[in-house]
């Protein structure tokens, strides 16, 4: 097991010995240099107790996967989908996913076990409710640098909403 991993196998172990094992624990996995570097991480996570693996892009940042022809979605999500094949966890994927009906696709595919959405919710707090009516909603207007970082006030995406209110 990685070094790295010791404060993991610390933290695990503590609130499993807490909580018991009818707690979930679910921990957020940065990618590394590689899928298979990706792989070994995941598995030793689950061979710590970790129940839920949420894969998120990580170090190196600007990481470069050649993508399957077809594949719709970014590395973030690619790496998730190749993670889930080797674990025996749920797996959940994030980043640029943005609307509900892409995300049932990778659940329907049994390409991940859950789907994270960040911006849609800060674009719009009612997300989920607007997406069960158009499963092709998308708030987020994909500002080049998002404006709700800076102040929620300011993001273009909710001030629509707001309007149409």
């Amino acid at each position: 097991m990685p070094g790295r991993l010791n404060l993991v196998k610390e933290i695990t172990e503590g609130i499993k010995s807490f909580a018991g094992d009818n707690f979930i624990v679910s921990y957020r996995m940065g990618w590394g240099d590689s899928l298979d570097e990706d792989v070994k991480t995941a598995r030793a996570l689950e061979s710590l107790g970790i129940d839920m693996l949420h894969i998120s892009t990580g170090i190196p940042r600007d990481r470069k996967l050649e993508l399957p022809a077809g594949f719709d979605y970014n590395d973030t999500v690619y790496t998730a989908c190749y993670v889930k094949k080797h674990v025996n966890i749920p797996v959940i994927a994030v980043n640029g996913i943005k609307t509900l009906k892409r995300g049932n696709v990778l659940i329907e595919n049994n390409c991940c076990d859950f789907v994270a959405y960040g911006r849609p919710f800060l674009a719009d707090a009612e997300f989920v409710v607007r997406s069960l009516k158009n499963d092709e909603y998308k708030p987020c207007l994909e500002c080049r640098n998002c404006r709700w970082y800076i102040n929620g006030e300011k993001c273009p995406a909710q001030r629509k909403v707001k309007a149409s209110l």
